[in-house]
C-alpha cells in the first residue's frame, strides 16, 4: 500500500528472500512518486533513487479504504461512524509538498497511485491480493524483473506467522486470505452514497 502496516509487514516478509531489494523507495514509504528527487526518507538516505525500481504494492481500493480506518498512517479524515462511510473529504500532509486535500479517501488512493502508474522511468505495480494468493509466483517474478533470487519455496509456506510490527495483534497469512477472499468485505459498510463516489 502502503498504509497498512501488516500490508507492509507480510510483504517485507515476502520479498526477504529477494535480494538485493529495499524495503521502502527513498522517497518514503507512503510518498508518492512525485516526491522523488525531492525528498529523502531517512531509510533510503544510503540509496541512489535513480536506480531504485520501485516495486508498488496495489491493494484493492475497497478493502484499502478499511486498512485506513484501522491505521490512517497520517491521513486525516472523518473516521466517526460506520468506518469508511461516508466517504469525506481526506487531508494528507506530504514532505516538502505541504497538506492536500482530496475529495475522499479514494481520490487520494488513485491519486497516490497514478503518480506510480504514469511516471516515465521503469517501475512495478503489483496487486496485493497476488501476494496473499500467490506469493511464490508473484515474488518470483519480481525478484526476476529486478534482477534479484527469488527465496526457496518453503520460505512462502507459512499460514499462521504473525505479520505487522508494534502493538496489536499481527495478522496470519490465513487470516487475510479469509479476509480477502471474502467478497462480501469488499463493499461491507459503505452505503449507495458512498458507492456514488467510487463511480
Amino acid at each position: 500500500d502502503e498504509y497498512s502496516t501488516a500490508r507492509v509487514a507480510e510483504a517485507e516478509a515476502a520479498v526477504g528472500g529477494c535480494a538485493p531489494f529495499l524495503t521502502q523507495v527513498p522517497w518514503g514509504r507512503n510518498n508518492p512518486y512525485t516526491l522523488k528527487g525531492r525528498h529523502v526518507a531517512q531509510r533510503g538516505a544510503r540509496a541512489n533513487a535513480s536506480e531504485v525500481l520501485p516495486v508498488v504494492v496495489v491493494k484493492d481500493p475497497l478493502t484499502w479504504l478499511k486498512s485506513m480506518c484501522r491505521r490512517p498512517a497520517g491521513v486525516k479524515f472523518d473516521r466517526a461512524g460506520r468506518c469508511p462511510s461516508p466517504l469525506k473529504q481526506a487531508t494528507v500532509t506530504w514532505p516538502t509538498l505541504g497538506s492536500t486535500q482530496y475529495a475522499s479517501l479514494v481520490h487520494l488512493w488513485a491519486a497516490w497511485h497514478a503518480s506510480y502508474l504514469d511516471a516515465a522511468a521503469p517501475r512495478l505495480l503489483i496487486r496485493y491480493e497476488d501476494l496473499l494468493f500467490r506469493p511464490l509466483e508473484t515474488v518470483s517474478d519480481v525478484c526476476r524483473c529486478a534482477g534479484g533470487v527469488a527465496a526457496a519455496a518453503d520460505v512462502f509456506d507459512s499460514l499462521d506467522e504473525g505479520f505487522g510490527r508494534g502493538p496489536g495483534r499481527r495478522r496470519s497469512r490465513r487470516h487475510n486470505l479469509r479476509r480477502y477472499g471474502n467478497a462480501s468485505y469488499r463493499d461491507a459498510r459503505l452505503n449507495a452514497n458512498d458507492v456514488a463516489v467510487l463511480d
